[in-house]
């Protein structure tokens, strides 16, 4: 129990050292992750809590917009802004 709270603390840290920029896809929103440290720290924090890389960065850069009974959620990029 003590190892998996150290995990989760480990990789909220790492976390701390990814930086977000905006993706210039031509997107009017987005974002992916800066630099090779930014990289390097997700896929650490991935690597602790046990999800590939591309999951977690999809987990913080779009957002899910549900309404109604269980219905099918709009998925929508997320701004650095």
């Amino acid at each position: 129990m003590v190892a998996q709270v150290w995990r989760v603390l480990a990789g909220v840290v790492h976390l701390g050292d990814v930086a977000f920029e905006a993706d210039d896809c031509g997107h009017a929103e987005g974002s992916v992750v800066g630099g090779a440290a930014g990289k390097r720290s997700l896929h650490a924090a991935a690597g602790l809590w046990g999800l590939p890389p591309a999951r977690l960065l999809s987990l913080l850069t779009t957002r899910t917009i549900e309404a109604g009974n269980g219905g099918n959620g709009a998925k929508r990029p997320t701004s650095v802004h």
